[in-house]
């Protein structure tokens, strides 16, 4: 407890952890968020349980052993790590996504184009348990005519989440 006559006179005051946590404040509690975190998981785990997590932009793996030693297992060392399956479409505007709708009116079935293309995967590259080397290199390509094609180039990672881009090449 601190005594209002020696506030700032003893060294060896005892402040109770209470007042110690408020006189820290939000950043003590931000700094041990973390922890606590972890902790949390760590219960969560069962003796000789296994689980897969993100953390500051990394694929851990912490497994409990049947002794309940915690090991971590970083998956992740590098952005070629995230990839599981990319693949390459050379001609991307070849063929437009056309749909069917009933036209209310006629009963008619009518097509429309809806803006869109279709991705046709003419190269692809991806991970299996047996050989989960990746190529980062896709081969050439010989186009038969001159002229501007629109290449996408379609990425899955290994969470599943599906990134694709664009891009325009003039062939002289």
């Amino acid at each position: 407890m601190k005594n209002a006559n020696n506030m700032n006179n003893n060294p060896f005051e005892i402040i109770s952890p209470s007042e110690r946590w408020r006189a820290k404040g939000v950043e003590q509690q931000q700094s041990i968020a973390p922890l606590v975190q972890k902790v949390r998981e760590v219960i969560e785990l069962r003796a000789g349980g296994s689980k897969v997590m993100i953390d500051n932009g990394a694929i851990i793996k912490r497994e409990v052993s049947k002794d309940g030693i915690i090991t971590d297992t970083l998956l992740t060392e590098s952005w070629q790590d995230w990839v599981d399956y990319w693949a390459i479409d050379y001609n991307y505007e070849n063929r437009k996504e056309i749909i069917r709708l009933t036209n209310e009116q006629t009963g008619e079935i009518e097509e429309q184009w809806t803006g869109n293309y279709i991705f046709e995967n003419e190269w692809q590259s991806f991970r299996t348990k047996r050989n989960p080397a990746l190529e980062l290199t896709a081969p050439p390509h010989h186009y038969d005519k001159q002229g501007k094609y629109k290449i996408m180039v379609k990425v899955i990672d290994i969470l599943g989440i599906d990134t694709s881009k664009v891009m325009e090449v003039v062939i002289t």
